[in-house]
């Protein structure tokens, strides 16, 4: 058993027996919270040491293959990704080097709960990221898009991340999830975490550990606005995992040493 890796697949058959069970008793399972139903993706990086990721699961999101954004954070050409030879993801930087991969044209989903078990690099001045897109799947236009992410940190700030929802449109950003929501407080980079986005017709929940972080509502934080993930839009989110330098703020200490960010594992599930 991987360190750090809830099991999932043990859950989904305990969530089956026990709505066979409230059937039985005569409960109105419909009138229940959705829960997940089917994995549609899984990758364990599983394999041996130096491997490189599974390419028709995951390919390089650079200056070079994509858009002039992956210029921000200094995403270069490269993946820098490689298998650890212990069930993880080493997902490779340097201080003037970062590096993100992404399922972009091989796998994406319009609604689900997509999930990712990841220990943070301890070297201060990175950018870490869980996130989606849900534009051109190839990623060479900006707009329209729709960005979830899921997880966004400050490595200078080990305790704590990010998570948002944007809009992107032809004439820049549209609009945001509103406020500066955070979650985490404990050390990111001592042990795995899980991070789960549910993307539903009008919502947008987040989790951290399984345990809610905040959501984002349809009819009131983008209310008026384009939203992408709504019945309007049935666009595929795509996956990218990213380790990236600075940020969008900057920090207030630069990166001066390699670091690594480990995956242990990435899981979509329909709803």
């Amino acid at each position: 058993m991987k360190t750090g890796r809830y099991r999932r697949p043990l859950l989904a058959v305990l969530g089956a027996v026990v709505v066979v069970v409230l059937v039985v008793v005569g409960l109105r399972v419909a009138d229940q919270k959705p829960s997940v139903a089917s994995t549609t993706f899984i990758d364990n990086f599983d394999g041996p040491a130096g491997q490189a990721p599974d390419a028709s699961k995951w390919g390089e999101w650079s200056g070079c293959t994509y858009n002039a954004s992956a210029y921000y954070g200094d995403i270069k050409c490269g993946t820098r990704s490689t298998l650890d030879g212990q069930g993880h993801l080493m997902i490779n930087a340097t201080p003037g080097t970062g590096t993100s991969i992404s399922t972009g044209g091989r796998f994406s989903f319009v609604y689900g709960e997509a999930s990712a078990w990841i220990k943070m690099p301890a070297a201060v001045g990175y950018w870490p990221a869980f996130w989606t897109l849900n534009g051109d799947p190839t990623g060479k236009t900006d707009a329209p898009n729709g960005e979830i992410d899921v997880l966004e940190t400050y490595t200078t700030f080990p305790s704590e991340y990010h998570r948002v929802t944007h809009n992107w449109n032809s004439g820049g950003l549209e609009w945001a999830s509103p406020g500066d929501p955070r979650c985490g407080n404990v050390d990111l980079s001592a042990a795995f975490h899980k991070y789960s986005v549910r993307v539903e017709p009008n919502r947008i929940t987040f989790f951290f550990d399984d345990v809610q972080c905040g959501d984002v509502v349809t009819d009131t934080d983008g209310k008026g606005k384009p939203y992408q993930f709504g019945p309007a839009s049935t666009a595929g989110n795509w996956l990218l995992l990213t380790l990236a330098i600075g940020g969008a703020g900057g920090q207030q200490k630069p990166a001066t040493e390699p670091a690594t960010m480990l995956v242990d594992s990435v899981e979509v599930t329909a709803i």
